[in-house]
C-alpha cells in the first residue's frame, strides 16, 4: 500500500485567535500571547470552504470514508502541554458525528462511514508562545481537489 503525505500549514489569519495576539508568520508561526484564556480557538483549517465569502481554498485534503489516517502535529509551546487539536467530523446536514481531542503529537484516526467534512481546531490550554510549523495527514488515499477525485465517494 503505497502512502501519501499531504502538509497543512496556518496560510491564513482569518481564523485565528488575534485578540492581544502578536502573530509572525515565516517558515514556522510564532504565535505569542501571555494572556491566552485555556479552551479559546487559536486556529482552525476546514475541508470546506466558500469561497465567495472567504476568498480562500480549503486547508484540508479529502479523506476517504472507512479509512485510517495518521496526523502528526509539529510544533513547540510555552509552558509544554499548553496546545492541544480537535478534529471533528460533520454529516451532511452539519451535525457532528464524533470529535478526537489530540493531545500527543500524533494520533491515527478512522474517517466515519457517514462523514462529509471535518474541521482540526488548535485548542489553547493557557499557551503563552509557539512555533508552529504544519500539520501532516498520512494516508493510503488522500485527494487534494483535482480531476481524479471519485465525487459519489463523499456524496
Amino acid at each position: 500500500m503505497n502512502s501519501q503525505n499531504f502538509i497543512v500549514k496556518w496560510k491564513s489569519l482569518n481564523h485565528a485567535f488575534m485578540y492581544g495576539s502578536v502573530i509572525k508568520k515565516g517558515s514556522v508561526v510564532q504565535f505569542t500571547n501571555h494572556q491566552t484564556p485555556a479552551g479559546i480557538v487559536l486556529n482552525e483549517w476546514r475541508m470546506t470552504a466558500d469561497y465567495y465569502s472567504e476568498k480562500t481554498a480549503p486547508d484540508l485534503p479529502f479523506l476517504k470514508r472507512n479509512k485510517r489516517y495518521t496526523f502528526y502535529f509539529n510544533y513547540e509551546a510555552v509552558p509544554k502541554q499548553s496546545v492541544y487539536f480537535k478534529i471533528s467530523f460533520y454529516r451532511r446536514n452539519e451535525t457532528l458525528i464524533e470529535t478526537k481531542v489530540v493531545q500527543e503529537r500524533e494520533i491515527q484516526v478512522e474517517v466515519p462511514d457517514d462523514y462529509y467534512s471535518y474541521t482540526i481546531h488548535m485548542m489553547s490550554a493557557a499557551v503563552q508562545h509557539m512555533n508552529f510549523e504544519s500539520i501532516v495527514i498520512t494516508g493510503a488515499q488522500i485527494s487534494v481537489y483535482s480531476d481524479e477525485i471519485d465525487i459519489q465517494s463523499y456524496l
